[in-house]
């Protein structure tokens, strides 16, 4: 944006020195010129902030200026179906696999919990009174299962079972709601990046090249020319818009998963 707007206050200059515009015109594009190199002071400071973060947040020891976040290419939609996607989920998810050993020590408690009805305790007793005088000896207690038969035992490890079924189900449920949404958006970011990539920046740069030579014969005005160079680079931040969601989405994708997956790469 800086550069083009460099471009447009030189045209601008040369048309002032002609006579064919105004200082007051000239003015404005240069302060037009003014704002867009400080918002590129502020990109690149932006740049610096998020390599600190990165760098910080993996803890390795790299100079900044040496530390690359991203390559130049991007990850393209799995080949495999959302169904199958879904199912490796099921397999590879360690927090699933976590509650399934849940649910099974669930299981296995609950049903220790239907054979404890009756309590047999080892005892050692002893007594200075005896018939001999001092007895001691061994000997057992239990308790007999008249009114109680571990029933309050067995509904909380029925209710536990119950518990962790129902969590079971809901992280399958939110799992595959994970891997289709992730896999859906995925696909929208590489559709309306190849839509800007065929159609639409094409178009605007066509445009804006010719807006630029129309105001350099004096046939336009600034105004349009800055139109159009406006269309064109927001449609260039769209696209990088586009590729960030495109990592952000397949990174998305691979944690709903649970594993990396192997997908070919297109260059930026």
């Amino acid at each position: 944006a800086f550069e083009l707007r460099q471009d447009i206050q030189a045209l601008a200059e040369k048309r002032l020195g002609n006579g064919d515009i105004s200082e007051l015109e000239v003015i404005a594009i240069r302060i037009d010129a003014l704002q867009a190199n400080a918002s590129a002071a502020n990109a690149a400071q932006d740049v610096i902030v998020a390599r600190e973060q990165l760098r910080v947040l993996t803890g390795l020891p790299i100079p900044t200026n040496q530390f690359v976040a991203v390559d130049a290419s991007l990850p393209s939609i799995p080949e495999e179906s959302k169904e199958t996607l879904v199912a490796m989920a099921h397999a590879m998810r360690p927090d699933l696999r976590a509650i399934e050993i849940r649910k099974a020590g669930a299981l296995e408690r609950a049903r220790l919990a239907r054979k404890q009805f009756m309590n047999l305790d080892a005892i050692f007793d002893a007594n200075s009174r005896g018939t001999k005088g001092f007895e001691s000896g061994p000997g057992f207690r239990f308790t007999l299962p008249l009114f109680n038969g571990n029933q309050g035992g067995i509904a909380v490890a029925d209710a536990t079972v119950q518990q962790v079924d129902k969590q079971y189900s809901t992280l399958r449920d939110q799992i595959e709601l994970d891997v289709r949404t992730s896999q859906t958006q995925l696909e929208q970011a590489r559709e309306q990046r190849q839509l800007i990539e065929d159609r639409i920046l094409p178009a605007l740069a066509e445009a804006q090249e010719l807006a630029r030579k129309n105001y350099e014969d004096g046939g336009v005005a600034y105004f349009l020319v800055l139109q159009t160079t406006t269309q064109y680079i927001d449609a260039q931040l769209r696209r990088e818009d586009t590729a960030a969601s495109i990592r952000r989405t397949h990174a998305q994708l691979e944690r709903s998963i649970g594993r990396r997956l192997q997908t070919s790469s297109t260059e930026l």
